[in-house]
């Protein structure tokens, strides 16, 4: 068991921010393709859908990068917190977890914002492909 010192960024806020931009970009590229095929072919689970499903991959590409945007700056916070107390092994990890969190994020959010252009300017099923 870790010894947490006062002013010690939280667990939880620590990995949300080092984990929560991978996962926004995962759930990004299952719920794409879900949406995006439903026009495309219809032996597939998810045919209820009729249409163009760009509405619904703006809204959760946009959500997502919210996600994002909201785990960069828990690690910024946590980076900045461990950079102030002392140096001890549990804040040097902590250091570096944020550091490695606010990086994976902005990766991420090009990453979505790259994906996203794909959505507004290709149909569903180009953009599946």
């Amino acid at each position: 068991m870790s010894r947490v010192l006062p002013g010690q960024p939280s667990r939880a806020l620590l990995w949300f921010g080092v984990l929560g931009a991978p996962a926004a970009w995962a759930l990004q590229e299952m719920l794409g393709w879900y949406f995006a095929s439903a026009p495309c072919s219809t032996y597939i689970a998810n045919r209820h859908f009729h249409g163009q499903p760009t509405g619904w991959l703006v809204a959760i590409h946009l959500v997502l990068i919210l996600v994002t945007v909201i785990a960069f700056l828990a690690s910024l916070a946590c980076w900045r917190r461990a950079r102030v107390l002392d140096p001890v092994l549990a804040v040097l990890v902590d250091r570096y977890l944020g550091m490695i969190g606010m990086v994976v994020a902005l990766i991420v959010i090009a990453a979505l914002i790259w994906g996203g252009l794909g959505t507004v300017m290709l149909t569903p099923c180009e953009n599946m492909r």
